[in-house]
């Protein structure tokens, strides 16, 4: 299944970088970073990516939360 994380820095804090995104997706087991998309507007990035399970997802934005982004929002994507 695919999904698409929009995230959202922290005053402060610099956006989470692709690789350190990769790191954190191999930490969370099942998920493949597809893209990492750097925007201006409501959201500072968009990450889609895939997994098997849907806690996976779950996992991952929690571990991006943890580096300084205080706000994530997962959608599921249906294909």
């Amino acid at each position: 299944m695919k999904a698409v994380i929009l995230i959202k820095a922290r005053p402060g804090y610099e956006v989470i970088s692709s690789e350190a995104l990769q790191e954190l997706a191999k930490k969370a087991e099942d998920v493949e970073v597809n893209s990492v998309l750097y925007c201006f507007g409501r959201f500072d990035g968009v990450i889609t990516c895939s997994a098997d399970k849907l806690n996976s997802f779950a996992k991952f934005a929690e571990f991006i939360r943890k580096e300084g982004n205080f706000l994530t929002e997962t959608l599921i994507a249906v294909e």
